[in-house]
């Protein structure tokens, strides 16, 4: 990850910590001056009506009035929420990119009459668009569509969107599965209607609004943050709730908690919530069994996983109590094992009738249950010899210090090698922090030596509070590369490390002036910005010790005095294992620099 999208993707975390804090937080302090989290939310309501009024007639909808930034939950209409949108018209149909998905609900019901074809391009940005769509259209500005869920447009009749042949209107997802590269596949709303309303059966009478910390752009949360709210009136938050005490603050009685395998994976062991989820949801990738006990505990039911793809939507659930339990086919899927040992599916949720291949391995038991047995496209050659990158990362997670892993070939010079991603137990960190990445790695590379054969261990080692996946919860083998390719931060800086005890530490170097978050700020007086300085606390830390804080909330932070070029800097990093939260304590010279907390 490069420093440039580091500091955006911290910043864009801080941004969202932002929308859900408390209207009284304070954010900043000095002299008599206080600012809070409701008074930059006014100010950002103020400029968007300003920079709304500039807005040409054009670039708004048909008949909709100018929106406004708010705080309410749910509009009552699309003229109530929360942003505005470029409505266009194209010779094959009809493109829109939206900040607010309830401006969707118009357009949409009306396609179905007018026998357009509707294409909104979801989860890539406009360079990845330009001309694959073809006779859907084009989007130009994909990135702006927002998921805000409205109620009262749930009067359509059962298969209004079924269209001739299934095929108008059409939602356009770009996916880029493992491969990092985006791939659009175009599905009929119908397909969305059908298990939109399987669901909607299914959990009829057990729940009554939706609440979800997954992103629209991924197909699970369009899913079930729009398209079920869209049909049946079931209220839904505008927004992805972010932060497990926001999750917590809007609970209702019968709420449905769809989330993911990354967000749950932050949740902190506590005492059970008095006012649980009905159901948590998950997917986009397996749940550490972990992950499934702390929530079961916390929020009062194991999380139900749902298997699925862009391609195939929903195929199987399960609600695990042990950890190898079985994978149980929807009602409305059929599922079979292809010749070649592949899971292949049957479903309406699918435009192309027949089975669909997806990829992964499969064991049937009796009873039709099934598990998954890997990726089939996980076999790499190494030296001429066939290795399987799923054993592999399967043998390092079953050691007692490993809590996840990825495995991807590098290359290292001219030669090919296995490098790990290695994501730790509580004791591992600490074994991390007490004898180095050096050595703990020789010890898992010795530990897994009699499950795998010598051409199969890893020869390079990466220790990451998390391993990196994309916005929609997939791994990224263009981001996992990326660790490998770029140095680590503690080599960039030259830091001299003086290991105070365990999850505490000393840093000491200079900040050389070709250091990257000198560029620009500012022109002619350098000096390092505020929110570089977290995200160099966070990744150092993460280097240190492989963790990372709960969240990317920012709090007591002071700042008082600036860091330039040359100085000589103390940076005091300590962490807390039973909040996972990250103290930090910039010195530049003999003055405090900075501080506060992250987490």
């Amino acid at each position: 990850m490069t420093a440039a999208v580091a500091e955006a993707d911290l910043a864009a975390s801080i941004l969202a910590s932002l929308i859900t804090a408390p209207t009284d937080r304070v954010l900043f302090r000095q002299d008599d001056v206080t600012v809070t989290a409701g008074r930059v939310r006014a100010a950002a309501a103020a400029l968007a009506d300003v920079l709304e009024a500039e807005l040409p007639d054009e670039a708004r909808a048909p008949g909709e009035i100018p929106a406004s930034i708010g705080d309410s939950s749910i509009p009552a209409s699309p003229a109530d929420s929360e942003a505005v949108y470029h409505y266009s018209r194209t010779l094959s149909g009809t493109a829109v990119a939206l900040l607010a998905a309830s401006h969707l609900g118009r357009p949409l019901m009306m396609l179905p009459q007018t026998g357009e074809r509707y294409c909104a391009s979801i989860g890539a940005s406009p360079r990845h668009c330009a001309g694959d769509f073809g006779d859907f259209g084009h989007v130009t500005d994909v990135n702006t569509i927002m998921a805000t869920l409205p109620a009262g447009i749930s009067d359509a009749p059962e298969g209004f969107f079924a269209g001739t042949e299934r095929q108008v209107p059409v939602v356009g997802f770009y996916t880029s599965g493992s491969t990092g590269t985006p791939k659009l596949v175009a599905k009929p709303f119908a397909c969305f209607e059908e298990e939109s309303r399987y669901w909607a059966a299914r959990l009829k009478g057990d729940i009554d609004s939706v609440l979800g910390t997954v992103s629209h752009q991924h197909i699970y949360g369009f899913l079930f943050r729009f398209a079920m709210p869209l049909l049946t009136g079931i209220a839904a938050r505008e927004r992805a709730t972010l932060s497990w005490d926001g999750i917590r603050e809007q609970l209702g009685h019968r709420t449905l908690l769809v989330s993911g395998p990354a967000h749950l994976s932050r949740l902190l062991a506590e005492d059970p919530w008095p006012l649980p989820p009905a159901l948590v949801l998950s997917s986009g990738g397996p749940l550490a069994f972990e992950d499934i006990t702390r929530a079961h505990a916390v929020l009062g039911s194991p999380p139900m996983e749902i298997l699925g793809s862009t391609e195939t939507g929903g195929v199987a659930w399960r609600q695990r109590r042990q950890q190898d339990d079985p994978w149980t086919a929807l009602d409305t899927v059929s599922v079979a094992r292809g010749d070649d040992g592949a899971l292949l599916v049957d479903s309406p949720y699918v435009p192309d009738s027949g089975f669909f291949a997806m990829g992964d391995g499969v064991d049937f038991e009796s009873d039709g249950r099934f598990r998954l047995t890997g990726r089939l496209d996980d076999i790499v050659k190494l030296e001429g010899k066939r290795v399987s990158l799923a054993r592999v990362e399967a043998s390092l997670k079953a050691l007692p210090e490993v809590r996840d892993a990825a495995v991807l070939v590098t290359r290292n010079g001219a030669r090919e090698r296995l490098g790990a991603i290695v994501e730790l137990h509580e004791a591992g960190q600490l074994t991390l922090a007490d004898s180095g990445a050096f050595r703990l790695a020789r010890k898992l590379m010795r530990d897994i030596g009699n499950a795998i054969e010598p051409i199969e261990r890893p020869r390079r080692w990466r220790f990451l509070g998390h391993v990196p996946v994309s916005s929609q919860g997939k791994r990224d083998r263009q981001a996992l590369a990326r660790v490998f390719e770029e140095p680590r931060l503690i080599e960039r800086l030259g830091a001299a490390i003086t290991i105070v005890s365990p999850f505490r530490a000393e840093l000491r170097f200079t900040a050389a002036a070709d250091l990257p978050w000198f560029d620009g700020h500012f022109p002619g007086n350098p000096i390092l910005p505020g929110v570089s300085q977290v995200h160099m606390a966070t990744r150092l830390a993460e280097e240190l010790w492989g963790v990372q804080p709960a969240s990317f909330d920012v709090n007591r932070m002071k700042f008082n005095r600036v860091i330039r070029p040359g100085n000589s800097v103390l940076l005091s990093l300590s962490f807390r294992a039973d909040t996972r939260r990250l103290d930090f304590r910039f010195t530049a010279g003999d003055e405090l620099a900075s501080s506060g907390t992250i987490g």
